[in-house]
């Protein structure tokens, strides 16, 4: 992509082109710095001028703000921070686990089981480019444990840190997995408190709905800060969608095809992206398909489903595993999620759901490790067989069972699409003798310990170390590695760029995407946060439908490429572009425009034009009082206005002219926005539909545009408060241990 082809040229061992793949360093990488530079300089990041013609940040959720660990960007360079965020948190969701499962009864090696499939299924590696899916998970098991021992206690201070632990689920970033975990742990407080009202009756439900009470709204107070300006945004973004008929079909679209079932046992079945192979649709439905959780985790969370179903919470992840995977296919269910929650049809699809089959297999995992390893030596009382036996043969019949149909399935519907499924199964037939080796191990270390030929210790240490390798063959290779001198490098263009434009704004003439190949690109959406450009495009999954339209009508054409609704871009030249819209002109075929001039050749390939008479193509301009617009009738104000200091939150422009006028400033008109006057407060108004702008008087003034929006005072506020009551939990935990 331009400009970085004249600077890194691709090799031809170069990975699959995978879209979703792109967005960590398309949309997270440029976030993250762009909230690391704000922290540094002492600004909370609540706009990005960068790109849309400015456009709300903080109020997008998996810009992640508030979320406080990513404070590692700050202590932290951006590029380094990324590697450092993903270890912790990786580590931090099989401590978690690993902490659920001891809670729950489950010895070491079944906890550890647990731990270690959760932290390395395919949920959270092949996500771990996109962080704040990754960064959400984490907190699942913690929040589960916490309402554990808040129901053991019946007492509020564990619900409190439940609370937290919710809150800080939904700080990470990502509210479609926020959702799913908010929803697990709502089913997890009704699986525990119904068992103690069979007992206590009423007086435990109400207990019960107490605790409930302050773990959700501890959760609302610590996440307010991001809650309140989401919504704000989400109400005014391109994404709001109605719930219809079409629109339901297009999320049930993205539902998990029956086909891909089958990776479950053969991850690789439709190839691998890594080596540039994978052929079942885009290599992003490589990431949006992930179960595996490996195939002797697999065999071990039957043993917990079938021989552990009696135990206390052991149903809680048989129903969460069953019911995720049945919403992740695509079942009736979905329909009746579809209308009865709200905002679900502004979701992509159900598939991602599979974050709760993945943590719901890992912990059964845990609990059917926990099982062999007490009682498969074990006799029957009549047979004397052991029970290891009987749980080798049932669940490895299962077990077998599972992948039959789930092949057969594959098998159905690729002879539907016209490929021949011998051919698939020949091409995967590599990797089934790898995990089939993987598999048969395991089952040896089962059945050797079953024949008392292993002692418990090597028993555990070699089930470990044939999960992990099974986890680790399925998921190193994933995740790209680059050398960081080759993220965001500085071009020929870029530096030509950053030493001309100022704040003049990049209008780059982008027509397509590609979901398949590389795509050609100039300057693609959000690197001018990076190099702290200006740029009309963008590429954001929540951004002001008002700016979206306004591209559109001039474009007379819908500015999202088909591949990709949260993009947008200037697909081509128009002449008839308002006022300070965009002062430079990108584009990789010449121009031949009378209102454009040549300003630079890069070797990339990039033509960059000055639009004609520059002067008007600045960021603020003066109008006439009473014009709405430059096409309105009336002379043009005697006067100049120009930008002495930006930061994301303010503009600080200095004016001269003879006459009362309005001033200008292309920046995309939002709520929340106020100007000040020589200090004074002025009404803030829409100009060219679009920008905003502020009524002046004659003379030398100093504007100052300040975005102070009142969902950020008043969630931060709640926060605050969140804060407080957590502090409280603290204190009381505290005192009641020196007791």
């Amino acid at each position: 992509m331009r400009p970085w082809n004249a600077e890194i040229s691709a090799d031809e061992t170069q990975t699959q082109w995978n879209p979703l793949l792109w967005d960590g360093i398309a949309q997270f990488y440029p976030w993250r710095v762009h909230y690391s530079r704000s922290l540094i300089d002492g600004e909370i990041p609540l706009w990005n001028p960068h790109q849309f013609s400015g456009t709300p940040f903080a109020a997008n959720a998996q810009t992640a703000v508030f979320y406080p660990l990513n404070l590692l960007f700050v202590l932290f360079s951006p590029v380094r921070a990324f590697g450092i965020s993903a270890f912790l948190h990786l580590f931090l969701a099989g401590a978690f686990a690993f902490l659920l499962a001891r809670s729950l009864g489950i010895g070491r090696f079944g906890a550890t089981i647990a731990g270690i499939t959760y932290e390395f299924s395919a949920f959270m590696i092949v996500w771990l480019e996109l962080p704040t899916l990754i960064n959400v998970a984490t907190w699942l098991p913690l929040a589960l444990y916490l309402i554990l021992r808040s129901m053991d206690r019946t007492g509020p201070i564990h619900a409190i840190f439940s609370g937290l632990a919710l809150g800080l689920a939904v700080l990470a970033g990502h509210f479609q997995i926020a959702s799913y975990v908010l929803g697990a742990a709502l089913l997890w407080w009704i699986w525990l408190i119904v068992p103690r009202a069979r007992i206590d009756g009423f007086s435990a439900i109400k207990r019960g709905a107490f605790l409930v009470l302050i773990s959700f709204g501890t959760a609302f107070l610590i996440a307010a800060p991001q809650i309140l300006q989401t919504l704000e945004l989400a109400g005014l973004s391109h994404r709001v969608r109605d719930v219809t008929t079409a629109g339901y079909a297009a999320y049930i679209g993205n539902a998990v095809p029956l086909r891909n079932l089958i990776t479950l046992f053969a991850p690789y079945f439709y190839g691998d992206p890594a080596a540039n192979t994978y052929w079942n649709g885009s290599a992003a439905n490589f990431i949006e398909y992930g179960m595996y959780i490996g195939l002797l985790p697999l065999i071990l969370a039957i043993f917990g489903a079938l021989f552990t179903i009696r135990w206390r919470t052991v149903g809680y992840f048989v129903v969460l595993a069953v019911f995720s995977m049945l919403l992740a296919i695509g079942t009736p269910l979905n329909y009746l999620i579809y209308h009865l929650v709200p905002g679900t049809s502004a979701l992509g699809g159900p598939n991602r759901i599979l974050v709760l089959f993945c943590f719901a297999g890992a912990m059964l995992a845990g609990f059917g490790g926990h099982w062999f390893a007490q009682l498969a030596q074990e006799e029957y009382r009549a047979t004397k067989r052991r029970l290891g036996y009987r749980a080798l043969t049932v669940g490895g019949a299962v077990f077998f069972g599972l992948f039959i149909v789930a092949q057969s399935l594959a098998s159905a519907q690729l002879t539907e699409l016209g490929i021949d499924p011998n051919q698939a199964i020949a091409a995967a037939f590599g990797q089934y003798l790898l995990f089939a080796a993987l598999l048969l191990a395991g089952l040896a270390v089962l059945g050797l310990y079953t024949a008392g030929l292993l002692p418990k210790p090597f028993f555990a240490g070699l089930v470990i170390l044939v999960i992990i390798a099974d986890l680790f063959a399925f998921g190193i290779r994933f995740n790209p590695k680059a050398p960081v001198e080759q993220v965001y490098p500085e071009t020929e263009l870029t530096t030509w760029l950053k030493q001309n434009a100022g704040h003049g704004r990049l209008m780059p003439i982008n027509s397509t995407w590609s979901l398949y190949d590389y795509p050609e690109a100039i300057l693609p959406p959000n690197s001018a946060t990076v190099y702290e450009l200006y740029d009309m495009q963008g590429y954001d999954s929540l951004f002001p439908r008002l700016y979206k339209q306004f591209v559109d009508n001039h474009l007379e054409m819908d500015s999202s490429p088909r591949e990709n609704g949260n993009m947008l871009f200037i697909k081509s030249y128009v002449r008839d572009w308002p006022l300070g819209t965009a002062g430079y002109v990108l584009s990789e075929e010449p121009l031949d425009q009378p209102d454009l001039e040549l300003a630079f050749e890069s070797e990339s390939g990039v033509n960059v034009y000055r639009r004609q008479p520059f002067d008007q193509y600045r960021q603020v301009y003066l109008l006439s009082a009473s014009q709405q617009s430059e096409a309105d009738a009336g002379e043009k104000p005697t006067g100049r206005a120009w930008i002495t200091d930006r930061t994301p939150n303010e503009v600080t422009v200095q004016t001269d002219t003879d006459e009362r006028a309005r001033l200008v400033l292309a920046d995309t008109f939002y709520p929340g926005w106020i100007a000040e006057v020589d200090g004074v407060k002025k009404p803030i108004s829409i100009a060219q539909g679009i920008f905003k702008a502020v009524e002046i008087e004659s003379g030398e003034h100093t504007v100052v545009f300040k975005f102070q929006p009142g969902t950020f005072v008043v969630g931060t506020f709640l926060g605050l408060i969140g804060a407080m009551t957590v502090g409280l939990g603290a204190g009381m935990a505290i005192r009641r241990r020196r007791r």
